[in-house]
């Protein structure tokens, strides 16, 4: 099987979460709300896929909207043969 990867922010609360959806898409960027994957500890269980390779925009957009780094976590998530890791 081949690799899947892609860039994942798992946030501390869902109402950032929400927030940092609009905001991401409001700037362009293709996001997708999921269930954060059990690889990711820190979370309030909802995260948002970004393509990979994102992940300095999303930072940049979520900085300028005021969410402190210590509520959002980027993670690089790869799918390889059947198992998923999380980096990040």
């Amino acid at each position: 099987m081949g690799l899947n990867e892609y860039d994942l922010v798992a946030f501390a609360n869902a109402s950032t979460a929400v927030s940092g959806r609009k905001a991401l898409e409001e700037a362009g960027l293709r996001v997708c709300v999921m269930p954060t994957p059990r690889e990711v500890s820190v979370s309030c269980g909802l995260s948002l896929r970004l393509p990979a390779e994102q992940w300095q925009n999303a930072r940049a957009v979520l900085d300028a909207l005021g969410i402190p780094p210590e509520e959002r976590h980027f993670y690089r998530m790869e799918h390889r043969d059947r198992r998923q890791t999380a980096q990040l």
